[in-house]
């Protein structure tokens, strides 16, 4: 296949590539032999060139560290000169000895897209209560399965089995239970005392021990 025929070929290309993906679609040929006037066909007006426009500084530094080895680049960033953001390709094409012919430039603008992540992110960013980044809420029917909620995060959280503590350490997780508001819930002085081995008389006594949190 000649030049000219590849040439056609991909304007075709170009025009479906951009009427496929819409007005932020832009696919640029340049023609590699003439460098200074590299730019042989646009589809779409991102970049707002014509025809007969350079190569771009990011294009020449890249073919001239490369030469006709020069691999293909998967999507990056850049901006255009007024500063909207693009996702950006660039392809070539070579002839039947591998040497380079046309270079391929896809641009789309991304403006509208980040413009709704940043909204998006508005409506679900939230002030998290916990280290892990993580708040999480159960939307219990019943009061035993708050209960239960309730025990199970404050026990995830002390990080050792109530078995397995020494007086001091009952002491602490008695008083987390407390903070966490377990004991607002009738019959849960008895569940805890259960769960730790002890006493609901002793975990009374636990409880004097710590701090007023009101609970």
């Amino acid at each position: 296949m000649d030049k000219d025929t590849l040439l056609r070929n991909l304007r075709n290309l170009a025009d479906a590539i951009v009427l496929f993906y819409g007005r932020n679609c832009e696919v640029a040929i340049h023609d590699l032999s003439q460098l200074e006037s590299s730019l042989v066909y646009i589809a779409g007006s991102i970049t707002n060139r014509a025809v007969g426009a350079p190569a771009t500084d990011f294009l020449i530094e890249h073919i001239s560290k490369y030469g006709d080895e020069a691999p293909d680049l998967p999507p990056y960033s850049t901006n255009t000169s007024d500063g909207r953001p693009l996702k950006s390709s660039l392809s070539f094409v070579r002839d039947a000895k591998g040497r380079l012919i046309y270079a391929i430039c896809m641009n789309y603008n991304v403006t509208s897209y980040l413009n709704a992540i940043a909204t998006l992110e508005d409506h679900v960013c939230i002030s998290t209560g916990s280290d892990d980044g993580q708040s999480i809420e159960t939307f219990a029917s019943t009061s035993e399965e708050t209960s239960e909620a309730i025990v199970r995060k404050v026990l995830k959280e002390f990080g050792k089995h109530p078995v397995d503590l020494n007086r001091d350490e009952r002491i602490s997780l008695v008083c987390e239970f407390k903070q966490a508001g377990a004991f607002r819930f009738k019959g849960m002085v008895e569940h805890v005392s259960k769960l730790m081995g002890i006493s609901k008389y002793t975990l009374y006594s636990y409880k004097k021990m710590c701090p007023d949190e009101k609970q």
